[in-house]
């Protein structure tokens, strides 16, 4: 049961765990933790949707550890730089949005959720979600178009 969990969220926890660390390995140690939180977990969980929810509020979770973590450590010692095999100018303007504007972006778009599912997922409210789906698209569009202030990924 927990591998078909793997093969079916895998790729979706460790997307949003590197979209929010922008370390890779930093999101396979949050990769790991969420899986072995949801072998503790996995009796209390009672359909796949709910699965599939605790799993990106869990790791939400883990990244906001992890941030927790390195705060403590000076500027020139965190890594600020993302990695990507090809390089993309709108995945690097997306990642310099504000993270309450990210998240629900990047849930939204690239994990295909709807905003009844984000708002339920972050614990807001539906209205909230779609002013936060409005002023990211707004700050996404605004510095797109000044695409030469940033570096391909």
């Amino acid at each position: 049961m927990i591998e078909e969990y793997i093969n079916k969220f895998g790729s979706m926890v460790y997307r949003i765990a590197y979209v929010k660390t922008k370390k890779r390995e930093e999101a396979e140690d949050i990769y790991q933790n969420v899986f072995l939180a949801l072998i503790r977990h996995i009796k209390n969980l009672e359909s796949e949707e709910h699965v599939k929810h605790w799993l990106i509020r869990t790791t939400c979770n883990e990244c906001k550890r992890i941030f927790r973590k390195r705060s403590w450590l000076p500027l020139e010692h965190v890594d600020l730089t993302c990695e990507l095999d090809e390089p993309d100018y709108t995945l690097a303007v997306v990642l310099s949005l504000p993270d309450k504007y990210k998240e629900v972006i990047h849930l939204f778009y690239y994990e295909d959720l709807s905003c009844e599912e984000i708002a339920a997922t972050l614990k807001i409210s539906n209205e909230a979600v779609r002013v936060r789906l409005h002023r990211g698209r707004e700050l996404l569009k605004t510095k797109l178009e000044r695409k030469d202030d940033y570096e391909p990924i």
